[in-house]
C-alpha cells in the first residue's frame, strides 16, 4: 500500500464519512455500508499474527474508530448547542486526517 494511496483515503474518505455520520438523521444505507465496512475488517481479523495484512487490518479498525468517535462527539454537541453545528462539522472533518501526520512521521522516522 503506498502513501499516496493512504493520502487519499485519510484526506477524502475520512472526512467524507464524518460527514455522512454527523448528519442530523443518519440514512439506513448508510448505517448498512458502515456496518458492512467493519464486517469486512472484522474478518481481517481472524488471520491475526497468520498473514501480512492484518496490520493494515488493525489500522483501519482504528482509524474508523477514530472517525466513529469524533462522529459520536460531534453529534452530542451540536444537540447540546445547534449554533455549533457549522463548527463542529469543520473540525471533525479536519480531525479525521490527524493520523495521516502520526503515519507519516513514522514512515519518515523508519526511513
Amino acid at each position: 500500500m503506498t502513501l499516496a494511496f493512504v493520502f487519499g483515503l485519510i484526506f477524502l474518505a475520512g472526512p467524507l464519512l464524518f460527514l455522512l455520520l454527523s448528519r442530523a438523521r443518519v440514512a439506513p444505507p448508510v448505517l448498512i455500508c458502515g456496518a458492512l465496512g467493519f464486517f469486512l475488517l472484522g474478518l481481517g481479523l481472524q488471520h491475526w499474527g497468520k498473514a501480512e495484512i492484518w496490520p493494515l487490518t488493525v489500522l483501519g479498525l482504528f482509524w474508523l474508530a477514530w472517525i466513529g468517535t469524533l462522529a459520536f462527539a460531534a453529534v452530542r454537541l451540536q444537540a447540546a448547542q445547534p449554533a455549533a453545528r457549522r463548527w463542529t462539522r469543520v473540525v471533525g472533518a479536519v480531525g479525521t486526517t490527524v493520523p495521516w501526520f502520526g503515519l507519516a512521521t513514522a514512515a519518515w522516522m523508519a526511513g
